[in-house]
């Protein structure tokens, strides 16, 4: 069982939606969860959210990975909470497989909370890729990267 702060696809769900086809993909390995805040696709301050194979500490990940990002932070609440449907938006995804094959993440919703002053978000992740994945969340920070945006 992955330690309460790694991302986790539900088996039941998993299991019943994608049958072998998910143990075979690459996803399936994908058991590390981080946030860090970064620069979007239009060129936007994010908050974004790794699912990883490997642990780490700083940086990007290296592939296989998802990228989920949204734009307008967490509300006075600490929470977060977002779909998208398409390829552009305050709120969105990418999958990358080798860091030549990146794709947009087709839709799916995002569901954050702040859990701790440590920055840790958690929440529920749903989206599309070859097969819905669906799942709790529990992403770490990463220290922050320093970039400016637009």
């Amino acid at each position: 069982m992955p330690h309460i702060t790694h991302w986790r696809a539900s088996p039941l769900l998993a299991a019943a939606v994608c049958g072998a086809a998910l143990a075979a993909d690459p996803i399936a390995d994908l058991t590390h969860a981080y946030s860090t805040n970064g620069c979007g696709p239009i060129d936007q301050p994010v908050t974004m959210i790794y699912l990883t194979r490997d642990p780490v500490t700083s940086g990007q990940p290296r592939p296989p990975y998802v990228q989920l990002w949204f734009a307008h932070g967490l509300d006075e609440y600490g929470k977060f909470e977002g779909h998208w449907d398409g390829p552009q938006g305050d709120v969105g995804g990418t999958w990358c497989k080798t860091e030549q094959d990146c794709q947009p993440v087709k839709r799916g919703n995002l569901k954050l909370q702040r859990a701790s002053d440590d920055g840790t978000l958690n929440g529920e992740v749903d989206f599309e890729l070859e097969g819905p994945v669906h799942g709790p969340l529990s992403a770490e920070p990463l220290p922050p990267q320093h970039q400016s945006c637009g």
